[in-house]
């Protein structure tokens, strides 16, 4: 469950932060040493920008305009009215790769037939959704942030979007929470996994 999961790493976090902390107060050195800046772990790359994608029809270079594809490996969320046993099965499709709307500002700003699938950085985005029957957990590689694309300015800039040409493949959809629709709350014990998860970094 995505709960029991997280909680375990948390408590490896402070296990850790704990152990630190004893083992230097203990051997303190006689002299200090130059603080050296922990460096982030890096997000691993593709040479495919679009190595999540459900369906690799995708045509890149119609993307307008020039995408500004994320490099971080941070969970995404999708709210959907699919429930997991499609998801987990087909991953998230998007509507129309071949004749679809490639210009991701138009895509934004009016919903249509698109070669995207939307994600966003917000956790909280699906209270905001009145059919959200579930919050997916995402962990994909890539993708298009909409904002540093075509800016920060438009409508929809609060839901701090990140689509996917092509969709995202089964493989990277960590798994899903069911919404209580009239609380706009998740059922943190009807968590599911998908058994289709492969951890990628």
């Amino acid at each position: 469950m995505i709960t029991t999961r997280l909680r375990r790493r948390a408590a490896a976090t402070v296990l850790s932060l704990a152990a630190v902390l004893t083992t230097s107060a203990a051997t303190a050195p006689a002299s200090p040493a130059p603080a050296k800046a922990a460096a982030a772990p890096d997000c691993p790359r593709f040479d495919d920008p679009v190595e999540a994608a459900a369906d690799p029809r995708v045509d890149v270079d119609r993307i307008t305009p020039e995408p500004a594809w994320r490099t971080t490996c941070g969970t995404l969320y999708r709210s959907d009215g699919r429930g997991p046993e499609t998801v987990f099965e087909q991953g998230f499709h998007p509507r129309d790769v071949i004749n679809g709307q490639y210009d991701i500002e138009k895509y934004v700003l009016v919903n249509q037939p698109s070669p995207y699938v939307s994600t966003s950085y917000d956790h909280d985005l699906y209270k905001t959704w009145w059919k959200a029957g579930y919050n997916y957990y995402v962990d994909a590689p890539g993708g298009v942030d909409v904002n540093k694309t075509i800016g920060d300015t438009h409508k929809w800039a609060d839901q701090v979007e990140v689509a996917f040409p092509g969709g995202i493949a089964r493989q990277y959809i960590i798994g899903v929470c069911p919404v209580d629709k009239k609380t706009k709350v998740e059922i943190m014990s009807d968590c599911e996994s998908n058994p289709y998860y492969e951890p990628w970094h």
